[in-house]
């Protein structure tokens, strides 16, 4: 019983630890958050426990991030991209029962790797007709959401085609990622799968969430801006580097 009690011990101070970091990056760079702490906390945790921790975890990160921003987001491109991501997310879910999910995963990390090798070294797409862009990102956005929970991509590819400075890309990013959560959470609560195991797990990372957060907001405000935009290139192709790794 000790032995079992000091191993689970362990295991919540390795959790700590990683959402300290991942909290820290998403701070920094305005997501990231649960791309690198859920692969991590999957081999601690079970999946079912750790997917609707990140969701709920997710809400608190960016909230944290947008309050300490103190910046106003354009709502109207937000809300361009949102609605077409939250109606088309059941498509996803749908697409994900036909299609295989590890093909969907590669396409994606391919997509992504691409598109990031292709900013990094100044190549950009001109966007001729904004609102469709953004509509369509959305779709996107929402059919990976429903498909392999995975919303970020496509919006954070287009904020950087459009080179939106570090705390407009940053703002725009957290606010469509805090709306996303919390429709996202309701879904969970409804399903009742936001259980007690999961709300005390919950309580033990946030410290380590806030602490991060802090850290990394500090550095992302003051971190020059050409800087923070070659960071988040680098953050893009290790992003499509998991994706490929995870298939």
């Amino acid at each position: 019983m000790h032995f079992e009690r000091k191993c689970e011990m362990m295991e919540i101070c390795i959790a700590i630890s990683i959402i300290f970091v991942s909290a820290c990056i998403h701070g920094i760079a305005g997501f990231g958050f649960s791309l690198f702490s859920a692969p991590l906390l999957c081999l601690i945790f079970p999946i079912k426990i750790v997917v609707p921790t990140m969701v709920v975890m997710s809400i608190f990160v960016n909230l944290f991030v947008f309050v300490r921003l103190k910046e106003k987001p354009d709502m109207k491109s937000i809300v361009t991209i949102l609605i077409p991501g939250v109606l088309v997310t059941p498509i996803g879910a749908y697409a994900l029962k036909m299609a295989d999910e590890r093909l969907l995963k590669a396409m994606v990390g391919i997509f992504v790797l691409v598109s990031a090798f292709a900013l990094l070294f100044g190549f950009k797409i001109k966007l001729k007709n904004k609102n469709l862009s953004y509509v369509l990102t959305g779709v996107l956005s929402g059919l990976l959401n429903g498909s392999i929970s995975v919303s970020g991509p496509p919006v954070i590819l287009l904020l950087r085609n459009e080179d939106k400075d570090k705390m407009e890309f940053r703002t725009s990013l957290t606010s469509y990622f805090l709306i996303l959560k919390m429709i996202t959470m309701m879904l969970f609560v409804f399903s009742g799968q936001l259980d007690w195991q999961i709300i005390k797990l919950i309580l033990f990372l946030i410290p380590g969430l806030f602490i991060g957060v802090i850290i990394g907001v500090k550095i992302g405000n003051n971190i020059n801006e050409a800087i923070f935009k070659k960071a988040t290139n680098i953050l893009l192709i290790a992003m499509g580097a998991i994706f490929l790794m995870k298939i």
